[in-house]
């Protein structure tokens, strides 16, 4: 059973990746919106927060992502030179 939950890995952490930017962003902008009625008032404050916020999340996955890639890349390289032994 912990097989299954092993296997594809890869794919696995590249999904993963791309929830924690989706959801980072939601949780920028709901955080700005937050931030800028309440505590300031202010246009620019919700700026700042929701699209620094969105922006860090996203580049901030790119490494879990290249990460999934190459594990990916690892596997496939293995599956295609194990015939060759």
């Amino acid at each position: 059973m912990l097989v299954k939950l092993y296997s594809k890995i890869g794919k696995k952490i590249k999904s993963l990746a791309v929830a924690i930017a989706v959801l980072g962003t939601i949780a920028s902008f709901i955080t700005g919106i937050v931030i800028a009625t309440i505590a300031f008032e202010s246009f620019w404050m919700f700026l700042l927060v929701a699209v620094g916020g969105a922006i860090s999340s996203y580049i901030g996955s790119f490494f879990i992502y290249g990460f999934g890639e190459l594990i990916d890349k690892a596997t496939e390289i293995a599956e295609n030179t194990a015939s060759l032994r």
